[in-house]
């Protein structure tokens, strides 16, 4: 969630559009491999099929592309309420990570190297990979900049939300945004000035 609104301050409008397309594959594996990673230990089973690769996340971005290739523009009070809807995606994410970390002991969060080390890999390794693997690719500018500042964000909010629905380890899930929430607020402006 944190990833659209720093993309688009960042690169503008444009590139919100390249990273709804980059975002397809993630929510495709979060909502099929990683429910399932998040339910196997958790009290509700998970069930692999269709409907968990097109999710309202997937169809939303397809529509959109769609929308795109026809020029076709919506009308005004739909773009205004999608808009109002999706700017609380974030707040109510959020919350709901607040709830599950206040039932969790300080010592769960802040005193497991785990999630300090699985934190660390995904904002700092994730997007040092990822701009070597680019770089040595051939990608430049805005093309370099998108994705590497993509896989710099923290650790997706709806690890939290879906190990909370399979009833899995949510208190770890939680922990895991939490801190590399925590910490993405020194590197991705390091990433940021970097890649500028």
């Amino acid at each position: 969630f944190m990833g659209f609104p720093l993309i688009e301050a960042l690169m503008g409008k444009e590139a919100l559009f390249a990273l709804s397309i980059l975002n397809v594959p993630f929510n495709l594996l979060a909502f099929s491999l990683g429910a399932w990673l998040l339910a196997r230990h958790g009290k509700r089973p998970v069930r692999m099929g269709l409907r968990q690769f097109f999710n309202p996340c997937v169809i939303a971005t397809l529509l959109g592309f769609v929308f795109f290739l026809f020029s076709w523009p919506l009308p005004g009070l739909l773009f205004q309420t999608l808009g109002l809807l999706g700017n609380t995606t974030s707040p109510l994410s959020m919350l709901i990570i607040g709830a599950v970390l206040a039932r969790m002991p300080l010592r769960e969060v802040f005193g497991r190297w785990r999630i300090y080390a699985t934190s660390l890999v995904r904002i700092v390794v994730v997007p040092a990979i990822s701009w070597a693997l680019l770089y040595v690719l051939g990608v430049r500018d805005q093309e370099l900049m998108l994705p590497v500042m993509a896989f710099a964000m923290p650790v997706a909010a709806n690890t939290t939300l879906v190990a909370d629905y399979y009833q899995g380890d949510s208190g770890t899930a939680g922990a895991l945004v939490f801190l590399s929430s925590l910490g993405s607020v020194f590197t991705i402006p390091l990433v940021a000035s970097l890649l500028r």
